[in-house]
């Protein structure tokens, strides 16, 4: 497509054309005739810089030698009154597409003017008044002109990224991408198509809501566009992308930077840790059966298919410790059918390993605990969706059905090889001091240490995370005030105090 602005060029140029020979034609010496060509060279490098600060020095240094030029047509008399004219009265036409407000322009055009005066039309200053105000009229018509093509310029500009570019993510549409890598394809170029889809994306949605759903993908693109700042990237729709890299990248590097991509992590909420995004995806390198980019992108999507076949994507990110091997799967599961356990699974974790350690307990009691908080919930694989993320109060009945993934998690993990105190733990973290708990009804010190402590990280975590489907979630100072309430009802009140200190700390540590 011809651009507008490229019309506008060529225009305004023949026009610095036009004046330059205007000004060698009655340049009296060789001196002046120099000035004349070094007229449409400032006129060049002021318009490059137009946009910025820059084209003021340049205008002024063009303005310079513009009046040098009038003067020596003054002085040597090589033009009548009537022929200066346009020297001055059409100035505005080169000087308001200089300068970042064409109206700008004004200024010099004013400073013009004043050699209507010193070479006045024998006497009458009313011809010179006309002919002042006509340079300032003909200078506001300009300014006006290249104002309204500016816009113009730019609303075609803006119209044009919008009908190319993904709204959310800013990378290319799916369209776009068609058009230009069967462009490159065209032109000789050996093409490497990636197709990635985002695994499990409805969950990130379903646990932190749509908009940090969205804020993910943008993060995605992000990281796409910095590890292939060269390539074409676009959105194909939903979760799925596609990048086309014109260089000579074999497979296995590409698949090199993906699997690297796997390991980085992206924000959902400051006060969330940060999560690990899987994707699959299907490299395709071109070759004469792949003539067209719709053959290209097909082999791809075939490739990506059986890759998500062959190889089950991991999207657990543990921060507190790495989890025994036989657990990874089984917690997999658990962060596919909801995201928000696993993170509280993850913290109950790493709360109760650090009371643990606290209280000075050997490396594998600390383990142990750790194991049991990440394990705690895991019987809620067995609760429907609509119960477990249900926005509004539970009935009688759904709240029986929440109490129950205590006993479907034992079962669960019944074929594991896990020690008793961890089991333990996890029968028993439901359980209240004053012995009003669930599923044993146990009081006390009947209730094992590993149970009270989890209990109490398993609360604190509750009431701190946040939730897309809560209205709110508790500050540091509110959690830590309600489990004090709950000493010697709910919780241990020995234990309470320990893990209050422990949490009140770190807060201070940093908030220095």
């Amino acid at each position: 497509m011809f651009k507008l602005q490229s019309k506008f060029s060529y225009i305004y140029g023949l026009l610095v054309i036009v004046f330059t020979l205007a000004f060698l034609a009655v340049s009296p010496t060789i001196t002046f005739k120099v000035l004349s060509g070094l007229f449409p060279l400032l006129v060049m490098i002021a318009y490059k810089y137009r946009t910025t600060s820059f084209s003021y020095a340049v205008v002024a240094c063009l303005l310079g030698v513009h009046h040098l030029l009038l003067i020596a047509m003054q002085r040597y008399q090589t033009v009548s009154v009537d022929v200066l004219t346009p020297y001055i009265i059409n100035s505005g036409f080169i000087y308001a597409p200089l300068l970042p407000n064409p109206f700008y322009a004004l200024g010099p055009l004013a400073t013009l003017s004043i050699h209507f005066t010193l070479y006045k039309a024998e006497g009458d200053w009313w011809i010179v008044a006309t002919k002042i105000i006509g340079t300032i009229l003909c200078g506001l018509i300009a300014g006006a002109v290249i104002q309204f093509l500016h816009g113009l310029t730019l609303e075609r500009d803006r119209f044009y990224k919008s009908s190319i570019t993904d709204p959310l993510t800013g990378v290319y549409t799916f369209t776009y991408m068609i058009e230009w890598g069967q462009k490159l394809i065209d032109e000789g170029h050996k093409l490497t198509a990636v197709l990635i889809d985002l695994d499990n994306y409805k969950n990130i949605n379903d646990t932190y809501g749509h908009f940090i759903g969205n804020n993910v993908l943008i993060q995605f693109a992000e990281v796409l566009r910095s590890v292939w700042p060269e390539a074409l990237i676009g959105r194909l729709g939903g979760d799925e992308f596609v990048v086309l890299l014109t260089t000579e990248n074999e497979s296995s590097q590409v698949a090199a930077v993906l699997e690297e991509m796997k390991n980085r992590s992206y924000v959902t909420d400051p006060d969330l840790i940060p999560i690990s995004v899987a994707f699959s995806y299907g490299i395709a390198e071109q070759t004469s059966d792949e003539a067209t980019i719709e053959q290209l992108l097909t082999t791809s999507d075939k490739n990506m298919f059986y890759n998500k076949i062959a190889q089950k994507s991991k999207q657990i990110s543990c921060e507190v410790e790495d989890i025994p091997e036989p657990f990874v799967d089984l917690l997999n599961v658990l962060s596919q059918k909801d995201m928000y356990t696993f993170i509280h699974s993850l913290y109950v974790a790493k709360f109760s390993k650090q009371l643990g350690e606290l209280l000075g307990w050997n490396s594998l009691a600390v383990t142990n605990i750790a194991l049991a908080g990440w394990l705690h919930d895991i019987g809620k694989i067995a609760i429907p969706n609509e119960i477990l993320r249900k926005p509004a109060q539970l009935s009688n009945q759904e709240y029986r059905s929440i109490q129950k993934h205590v006993e479907y998690g034992l079962h669960l993990l019944q074929s594991f090889d896990i020690k008793n105190d961890v089991i333990t733990a996890i029968a028993e973290h439901h359980e209240r001091y004053d012995g009003t708990g669930y599923p044993f009804g146990k009081a006390r010190e009947e209730i094992s240490i590993e149970g009270r402590i989890l209990a109490i990280a398993d609360a604190y975590s509750a009431m701190t995370i946040k939730r897309v489907y809560q209205s709110r979630h508790l500050s540091t100072a509110e959690a830590v005030c309600e489990l004090k309430k709950g000493k010697g009802y709910q919780f241990d009140p020995v234990l309470v105090e320990q893990f209050v200190s422990m949490i009140t700390m770190k807060q201070n540590c940093r908030s220095h």
